[in-house]
């Protein structure tokens, strides 16, 4: 035999070793927008070239992880870490797909790395969340209750909100606090505005390393001219997070004024849509207001096939700009809201699914908004919603 082919084979023989895992674990709801797994992936060493193609072996991850091949994805996911040691939402995937394996100790370092190297919010929440479970596996059901609603303090999510409540904890009585505006300051120009937002690119939960920023060629315009909108993130198709801004004119430029939500693609049927409306044109008082109307979808299907959607027509209220004031952009409300679970086929009948809705009429007054229940169900909005609103 050939020295070469001693060398395969003993490759393949020390390959076939490694591969072996633990039994996975009983297939249960994810609220993680990664199916992570995880051999915890060695420093990148300086003297080292990555070869690896990190998109495709998240791709390839992923697609195992939909499948249900847990040890495969494992092995997937690991190699795209190793390419990229320090990109978070590939270690929150491959601790996720790690916990499915059934290698509890190796997910929960992976998903304690992967929350060291974490700052976007929806990041956060998911490895939050990861690490929960893999604490429920191990019994320590105090420590699961205590990730699940710092998870929830982050983003509210129904599939944690389930686990939680069947451990016996309380569900949070308010939303989270609205992510704090990126780059909140007068730049020149577009362009200076951009460059700050893809400094910032840690912000975005961004599996893809490259990014792009500029005025968002599909959306409607402002007939004012006062406002401006701007996409920046990830590519349309690509993995990752994208953000959709609003930008004012004010003295000395522009800057940016409200976020109007963001696009994410994931795994385990965690995704998020935002979609531009347009812009209507209102008066309150002696003040020029917009109303700003985006629409999101929110998807959540969890490995049971339960499919939970909802979709919300929001208005966020501008007070244009005049002598005295700079334009605001601080309200946004809901106008609709439709709110459904489907059942996956071949399910008990009993278990049936719902569809519920609210919509919501708005009125302005001299520096008032009140919002009001049109129809449907009061409780699908946020309590602090309904009611009058000072606009400025």
């Amino acid at each position: 035999m050939s020295r070469l082919a001693v060398a395969l084979f003993t490759s393949a023989l020390a390959l076939a070793a490694c591969g072996s895992k633990p039994r996975a674990l009983e297939t249960e709801p994810s609220a993680s927008a990664s199916l992570g797994s995880s051999v915890v992936p060695p420093a990148a060493s300086a003297s080292a070239t990555p070869t690896v193609d990190k998109a495709a072996e998240l791709r390839l991850g992923r697609k195992l992880a939909q499948a249900g091949k847990w040890k495969e994805a494992v092995a997937a996911l690991a190699r795209a870490a190793e390419a990229v040691p320090d990109d978070s939402v590939v270690l929150s995937e491959l601790g996720w797909a790690q916990l499915k394996a059934g290698d509890l100790d190796a997910s929960r370092k992976t998903s304690e790395r992967a929350l060291d190297v974490a700052h976007e919010t929806r990041s956060r929440a998911q490895i939050l969340y990861n690490l929960g479970r893999v604490d429920e596996a191990q019994h320590d059901e105090a420590s699961a209750k205590k990730r699940y609603e710092a998870s929830l303090s982050l983003r509210p999510n129904r599939t944690v909100s389930a686990r939680l409540e069947a451990l016996g904890g309380k569900l949070p009585a308010d939303p989270p606090a609205p992510v704090a505006l990126l780059c909140d300051r007068v730049f020149p120009n577009t362009q200076a505005l951009c460059d700050c937002l893809l400094a910032e690119k840690g912000a975005l939960a961004a599996t893809d390393a490259k990014l792009s920023c500029g005025a968002d060629k599909k959306a409607p315009r402002d007939d004012s001219g006062e406002l401006s909108l701007l996409r920046f993130g990830v590519d349309e198709g690509a993995a990752g997070e994208s953000a959709h801004l609003l930008a004012a004119n004010v003295a000395g430029g522009l800057r940016p004024v409200a976020d109007l939500g963001r696009d994410f693609s994931g795994t385990a049927g965690v995704s998020s849509r935002v979609t531009l409306r347009g812009f209507e044109a209102k008066t309150a008082g002696s003040r020029h207001v917009v109303l700003v109307k985006s629409e999101s979808r929110e998807a959540d299907t969890n490995e049971g096939g339960e499919a939970y959607v909802t979709v919300t027509l929001r208005a966020t209220l501008c007070v244009l700009r005049d002598a005295d004031h700079e334009t605001q952009c601080s309200l946004t409300l809901p106008i609709e809201i439709h709110d459904s679970l489907s059942m996956p086929p071949g399910a008990d009948s009993a278990d049936g699914g719902f569809q519920h809705e609210a919509r919501f009429d708005l009125t302005l007054s001299d520096r008032k908004a009140t919002l009001s229940l049109a129809s449907g169900m009061a409780s699908l909005a946020p309590k602090s919603a309904i009611g009058p609103h000072v606009l400025w």
